[in-house]
């Protein structure tokens, strides 16, 4: 887990491999913006890698193997 304090309040990420591939967890601060990017992942067919621009909350991602 990784986090900081901004001037619009505590940003915070965290990730972990999961048997299917990986969990990600995001909190922006209340009034602000982020764009999370999703590298591959040293997966070879990942179901989403990339960016995603998100809101003030907490937001939690699985990145897998597509199927």
């Amino acid at each position: 887990m990784a986090s900081t304090e901004t001037v619009c309040g505590l940003v915070s990420s965290a990730w972990r491999k999961v048997d299917t591939g990986y969990t990600v967890d995001v909190t922006i601060p209340f009034g602000s913006t982020a764009t999370i990017v999703f590298p591959k992942l040293q997966m070879a067919n990942p179901t989403f890698s990339g960016t995603l621009d998100v809101g003030s909350g907490t937001h939690h991602f699985v990145v897998k193997e597509k199927e």
